[in-house]
């Protein structure tokens, strides 16, 4: 059961894609305007542009240790998929199933490994921002697709090859989310008064969610799984929660996918942020430095019209792939699965049609600084909140990213830590109202085990006055009276 979730999950992961993860290089431009919203609500109000607008723009982050395919790029990745292998730490000979997107990416010797799964896709529609007197607002309009799967067991690849001599497995806890929803954001920032050098910003991003397919499950305990022919064996007390709600289903009388989408539920979530910074600088250059941090996401989405089931077996459960294999949808997954799992005892799995389930909570630390003319260097951490309760989770993130900036032109080059130990290296560029770049560029050129691709690309404008030695300090500041002798 678990191992049809599993892979029924990362199928609609790859359908499903539509939003970058990060934006390294783009997010810590001076001249980021609404995109830098995202790294810090705060982010806009000492922007060398007062108004900013996007027309649009869209992304896809994906990023596993798990999976990949081996000495491949992006562009060759279409030409390779029958050939994707396993690990070389498994060290056996194994003969490839009929789908080559089941083979797994670990390394069985090393125990203490952890394996995830990330995935983040979006697309802005026209959105805006303007500085008005020392003050920020932002109203924004994204469709955007959250995944993550984390704890993935070291065992549960062995499945995957049909001659394989092992029959037992570990299902250790994990914990899966992903989350497709609209979202309208609201953003205010201000300048606050302040007589010293260094300017203290305030800012408060709202978000309204729409909730429109969402799937969340978590394994909650330790539990052996024994490989049969063509199937799986759980032996008795497995516990599994299984949340769904989704806009998608399949119409099997007339053999065609049905996608419609339906709003079901509602969700709020919010972002805080601060910056510091020290606007006298040289001629051409929007900033000495500027300090930033912020908390990301802090809420919920409260899903109708799902399901809220809880799995768990009184009996040993047997789960043959035959059973499942005109299965197309969560519909029907679900009435299969209690078929066999429970004779069709709706009291063993359905507990209800309402639940909620955490964003994905993350604290952004960021610094940027100018060297000199129109050369910057920025530094940017992300460190996630991990949830216990039914949720999402990002990746933890630490980049490196130099840049030179014009009002007209930009390039930047982040060096980027996934998970604190995954080397990227990405590659930003502006010219005009065209914008593009990849936090992962080395995958789409150089031959390698490829397990992530990134990329994102939009057209957007700025406009009124950029800064200039003249007009910077046009600020606001608090009025001091000399004193009188």
């Amino acid at each position: 059961m678990i191992r049809k979730v599993f892979i029924l999950v990362y199928i609609l992961c790859l359908t499903w894609i539509s939003h970058a993860q990060d934006f390294i290089g783009m997010k810590m431009s001076n001249y980021s305007g609404i995109y830098g919203i995202g790294l810090n609500p705060a982010f806009q109000v000492n922007g060398p542009k007062q108004i900013d607008i996007n027309f649009l723009s869209l992304g896809l982050s994906y990023q596993s240790n798990y999976v990949y395919l081996e000495k491949s790029n992006i562009l060759l990745a279409g030409l390779k998929m029958s050939k994707l292998r396993p690990n070389p730490a498994i060290k056996m000979d194994r003969s490839p199933i009929e789908n080559p997107l089941y083979y797994n990416y670990y390394n069985r010797e090393s125990e203490k490994a952890t394996y995830h799964f990330y995935a983040n896709a979006f697309v802005n529609l026209p959105s805006a921002a303007i500085n008005v007197r020392n003050n920020s607002f932002a109203l924004s309009f994204n469709d955007k697709v959250l995944g993550s799967i984390n704890d993935i067991s070291h065992d549960y690849g062995y499945y995957y090859y049909v001659d394989s001599a092992t029959t037992e497995m570990w299902l250790d806890p994990m914990k899966l989310g992903l989350l497709h929803y609209g979202e309208v954001a609201l953003t205010y920032a201000t300048q606050l008064p302040t007589s010293g050098a260094v300017d203290i910003n305030f800012g408060v991003t709202a978000k309204y969610l729409l909730p429109w397919d969402a799937i969340y499950l978590r394994n909650n305990k330790r539990k052996e799984a024994i490989k049969i022919d063509n199937g799986v064996k759980i032996p008795e007390g497995a516990d599994v929660d299984f949340n769904w709600v989704s806009s998608y289903h399949y119409d099997y009388q007339n053999d065609k996918p049905v996608y419609k989408l339906t709003k079901n539920g509602d969700g709020v979530s919010v972002d805080l942020g601060a910056t510091f910074v020290n606007s006298f600088s040289d001629e051409n250059q929007v900033h000495q430095w500027k300090i930033g941090i912020a908390l990301l996401d802090i809420g919920k989405v409260f899903i109708r019209n799902g399901e809220s089931n809880r799995y768990i077996t009184t009996d040993t459960v047997i789960y043959r792939d035959e059973f499942f294999s005109n299965v197309k949808d969560l519909d029907s997954f679900r009435a299969i699965a209690n078929r066999y799992a429970f004779g069709g005892q709706e009291k063993h799995s359905v507990t209800g049609s309402t639940f909620s389930a955490w964003m994905p909570l993350a604290l952004s630390i960021y610094g940027d600084f100018a060297i000199r003319n129109n050369f910057y260097l920025s530094f940017q951490t992300l460190f996630r909140a991990p949830m216990k309760a039914i949720g999402l989770e990002r990746s933890n993130t630490i980049a490196i990213s130099p840049r030179i900036e014009k009002p007209n032109f930009e390039v930047a080059f982040p060096i980027i830590l996934h998970e604190f130990k995954y080397p990227k290296a990405g590659f930003y560029f502006r010219k005009g109202i065209f914008f593009a770049g990849s936090d992962n560029l080395t995958a789409w050129l150089i031959p390698q085990k490829l397990n992530g691709i990134d990329f994102y690309l939009g057209f957007r404008w700025s406009g009124e006055k950029s800064y200039k030695s003249t007009h910077k300090r046009n600020l606001r500041r608090l009025t001091l009276k000399c004193p009188v002798f």
